[in-house]
């Protein structure tokens, strides 16, 4: 924060249970006590339909090639936001890098999903801790997967 500045801020009264006091969104307060201090407008259901929009791939494009044993791989930090960055032994099959649940090295797959270019990105992600199922998170340009059992 800094004078001239519209701040973005959540307020809390316990920094161990993180209630949500009041938020503010470009200085002004939006919300306080669960409620929104705004009228809530009905909102165009077109709008918030049929917003996947990926372009057709066959499932082999969700397969990553291994260039030797070893891959970079992202490692989460526990209780950070930020990641690092780490080369490790991977496991392999048919020539294609396989996730390892015991070692909590997990696919990665990002696929742009709003303009339908087709692209997909792989990687290897560790710190999760799935042991099985998926994790999609959708933002307003990509879809995110971390894959676990997918061959």
């Amino acid at each position: 924060m800094a004078p001239g500045y519209f701040a973005n801020l959540i307020v809390t009264s316990d920094l161990t249970t993180l209630p949500i006091d009041m938020v503010f969104y470009h200085g002004r307060l939006v919300g306080k006590d669960r409620k929104p201090q705004f009228l809530l407008q009905k909102s165009d259901k077109q709008t918030l339909t049929n917003t996947v929009k990926v372009k057709p791939f066959r499932i082999e494009a969700l397969r990553l090639k291994a260039k030797g044993n070893t891959a970079p791989v992202i490692e989460i930090v526990p209780g950070q936001i930020t990641t690092k960055k780490c080369t490790m032994k991977v496991k392999i099959e048919n020539g294609y890098i396989m996730p390892d649940i015991q070692r909590d090295i997990l696919k990665l797959v990002v696929v742009e999903r709003h303009k339908r270019t087709g692209n997909i990105g792989l990687g290897l992600v560790k710190g999760f801790g799935l042991k099985k199922g998926a994790l999609a998170h959708p933002s307003p340009t990509i879809l995110t997967i971390l894959w676990l059992w997918y061959k």
